[in-house]
Formats: structure tokens, sequence, C-alpha cells
């Protein structure tokens, strides 16, 4: 699925996509087949954390807003569909405001789809684990990071794939030789945090942890 879908980690994502939906937008205000004017006028985001969330919503707001230049499109054709693995998106900020967020979405026409998960992209449609099937020329990946492997060969106690590591970033058992993991790929054991925050918060208590656990 990774050659299909569109990511949203750096300025030049942001701009491709734009560009993409802007592109959607123009072809379909012109294409006479249903069906495939259907696909390019449905956008698909997976993942419902802060990255998700947010695109979705700037996906939304920038078709909706945009179809006043494009008088031949029904605003009833446009679907902006966000797709999450779990009950209830932002699940870092808690059930209450995640509900809040949805309700937020909904009311701003954007379709929302929890427990689920796209397993695959094939022939211009997102395929759900459940069944389900999304025709949509534009597919955006949100739905996080996976550790790097490499971290199965090294000798480091890990829990779901991340080195585990204490409140200085130090690995338990390797005291003293200068083993410290980053944020990115380590799970950390910090006191007094409920859930996670978002990851700019993390890293940053992350890499003060760092700057002062570390010698120079």
């Amino acid at each position: 699925m990774a050659e299909h879908a569109l990511g949203i980690k750096t300025l030049r994502d942001a701009v491709m996509l734009r560009a993409g939906v802007i592109a959607m937008l123009e072809a379909a205000s012109v294409e006479p087949d249903p069906g495939r004017r259907k696909r390019m006028l449905t956008f698909v985001v997976v993942g419902g954390g802060f990255a998700g969330v947010e695109t979705v919503g700037a996906i939304n707001d920038l078709a909706r807003q945009s179809l006043r230049h494009y008088g031949g499109i029904d605003p009833r054709e446009v679907r902006v569909i966000l797709i999450h693995g779990g009950p209830v998106i932002l699940p870092e900020l808690g059930e209450a405001l995640g509900v809040y967020a949805q309700e937020k979405l909904r009311k701003r026409q954007v379709e929302i789809k929890l427990k689920t998960k796209v397993i695959a992209y094939e022939d211009g449609a997102a395929h759900c684990d459940d069944g389900e099937v999304f025709a949509a020329d534009v597919l955006v990946w949100a739905g996080g990071v996976s550790p790097s492997p490499i971290l199965k060969d090294m000798p480091f106690d890990l829990q779901r794939g991340r080195v585990v590591v204490d409140s200085t970033l130090e690995v338990p058992g390797f005291r003293g030789f200068g083993r410290w993991v980053t944020a990115q790929r380590s799970l950390i054991q910090l006191q007094n945090i409920p859930t996670l925050r978002p990851p700019s918060m993390l890293f940053a208590r992350a890499g003060e942890l760092l700057r002062t656990s570390a010698p120079a």
C-alpha cells in the first residue's frame, strides 16, 4: 500500500496533497463517467491520531470551500472519509475529547469509520478488513510508523517492537556502557504521564532528558 498512499510527514507532502485534491476537483468537474467521477471525489485518510485528524479536516475544508470554482460538481458528491483502527479518534486525548472531535468532524460532513483497518489498496480502491471497499483516487496514510526491524537483532528488551528505556532514556542492563535510545525508537518509562502526549511534547521532553543524562 505504501506505493499508492500519500504521506503527511513533510511540507512537500502537504504541498503534494493540496495539489492532488485540487487536481481531482478539476478532473471531476469535466468527467462524464459516474464511476470515475465518484472515485475522484472520494478522499480517504487512514489513521485517527493527531496527523490524521488534522489532515482529514484540512482536506475537507479545502475540497468543500473550493467547490464554488467548480460549478459542475454537486457538493453531495464529495466524500471525505477518516478510517481509524481504534474505538475513538485522538486516543492520546482521552475518550471524551475524542468523541467531541468526532461529533465536530461529522457535523462538517466528514465520514468516520472506527475499529477498522485498511489492508490493501488495489484498482483505485481502499479495502478494509471488514470487507468494505472505498473507491478513491486519493489515499493518505497517517497511521503512524513501525519501529525499525534492526532492533530485533540487538540485545535489548523490546515491548511492542520498541526498546524499553528508563526515565533518562538509558537502556536497563547497559548502564555505564553509553547506551541511550531516542524517543522514536523507544518505549519511555516516564512517571506521572497517564497517556502519551503529542509527539512534539514527548520528543521535547525526551531531548531534554537525553541532554542532561548523556555525558558530553
